[in-house]
This record gives structure tokens, sequence and C-alpha cells, in this order.
């Protein structure tokens, strides 16, 4: 089982850094990727959606190529596997910001 879920993480971050490859470089879009990796965030249903939204990155450009990410998959419509849940990725707010 471990080794299923690391192949398929393996197979997903090349994906979703050519998603940001447009903009910023590929290395720095992995660097990026592993940070969000490494995020905190909330999961919530909300009305049939699995709302996930992911704390701040460490800088505020890191953060706004991520709400890039996030609105990427949202467009998607994905739905979580075996669920009717759609999903919606999103980026919080700073603190102070509203």
């Amino acid at each position: 089982m471990t080794h299923a879920i690391r192949t398929s993480t393996y197979k997903a971050e090349p994906a979703l850094a050519c998603m940001i490859v447009p903009i910023c470089p590929m290395d720095e879009a992995r660097a990026l990727l592993r940070e969000a990796f490494n995020s905190a965030g909330d999961l919530q249903i909300i009305n049939g959606i699995l709302e996930v939204r992911i704390d701040p990155l460490s800088a505020p450009r890191r953060t706004r190529v991520l709400a890039s990410l996030c609105e990427q998959l949202t467009s998607m419509k994905t739905c979580y596997p075996e669920t009717n849940l759609a999903m919606r990725f999103s980026v919080k707010d700073r603190p102070g910001n509203s």
C-alpha cells in the first residue's frame, strides 16, 4: 500500500509542476509543491463540496502561484474518489488580510 501511494505521489508531482511552469520555473515549481505538500490546511464539507483550504506559503509570490494552481485544480471539477463530493481548492488569507 505504501509503495502504491508513493508511486501515485511521484507521478502527481511532475503533473502539478507542469501546471504552474508558465508562471514559475520548474525548479521553483517543485520546491513550491514540496512546501505546499507540507503545509497545514483545513478540510470541510459544505453543500456537497469538499473544501480544501491550504495555509499561505512562506512568501507572498509562492502563495499567489499556489492560489493559481488551486484555481486550475478546482476548474477540473474533480470528485473525491468513491464519493459525489466535488473538490474545491483555495489558499487561506494571511492573518490581517480580509
